[in-house]
């Protein structure tokens, strides 16, 4: 009992402020847990003191991180503590996993049309999107052609609202998204930035509303717009400035 009243925090700040997919992060918090026990009575604690503080603080983000370290500190007790996790397994599950998902809900997806697409993803990719966010950005990038897609969802993040961004990598990508979300009174709460081999970004935001609640479905739309329109506004201005100078070159 001491011992939950000292470190009754720990899971709260590890799993807000310390990347829970780092296995050294896994691995050092279940050092200080040090037992399946300890860490079920400390994930109940976690959860009561964060409603007893503030019920509006306790929203479905943060039960999905809660969840994550939870889990993840378990197969390492699973494991042992000797080793950390291995970010290759993790990986791989996570990829038959979404592979189930895409089968049960697009069945014209071809093993090989998804060897593809996953080919250009780094290893970064499958440990920090869940299986279901894996199989929802899969099935987008199928069926896309362009060069800018915006996406925004309820469905897939596990807590929170998605925003999924693919194009191509440039200077001020992230201001650019970042801004457009601050300009909607919205709340970040995370940002994977990846980047694939083909130099195209796979980047994901989740937010909330100031209240902690997922955006309802106008406000979904609405976003989705006000990016699309702010990046493509980039992209034209890009290619005018690429044309104006092989324009002056060519003079």
């Amino acid at each position: 009992m001491a011992w939950l009243v000292e470190q009754h925090l720990l899971m709260s700040v590890t799993a807000q402020r310390r990347d829970i997919h780092d296995p050294e992060v896994v691995l050092n918090f279940a050092e200080q847990v040090c037992n399946q026990v300890r860490l079920d009575y400390l994930t109940c604690l976690t959860v009561a003191d964060i409603v007893a503080t503030n019920e509006t603080l306790w929203n479905s983000w943060k039960r999905s991180l809660i969840a994550t370290l939870y889990d993840y500190a378990k197969q390492q007790f699973s494991q042992g503590l000797q080793t950390l996790l291995d970010n290759q397994v993790k990986a791989k599950e996570h990829q038959e996993l979404a592979l189930l998902e895409i089968r049960a809900k697009n069945t014209a997806l071809s093993a090989l049309q998804i060897e593809k697409l996953w080919q250009r993803c780094p290893l970064d990719y499958f440990l920090r999107n869940s299986p279901q966010q894996i199989s929802w950005h899969t099935c987008l990038l199928a069926e896309f052609k362009g060069d800018l897609l915006v996406k925004v969802s309820n469905r897939f993040s596990g807590g929170g609202t998605e925003i999924f961004v693919y194009t191509q990598d440039r200077p001020n990508l992230f201001n650019k998204v970042v801004t457009t979300i601050g300009a909607k009174k919205l709340s970040i709460h995370d940002a994977q930035i990846i980047t694939a081999k083909d130099g195209y970004v796979l980047d994901s935001f989740i937010v909330t509303e100031l209240d902690g609640s997922e955006l309802p479905f106008d406000r979904r739309r609405m976003l989705e717009t006000a990016l699309t329109e702010s990046l493509t506004f980039e992209l034209v201005n890009k290619q005018r400035l690429r044309e104006n100078i092989n324009w002056r070159i060519f003079m």
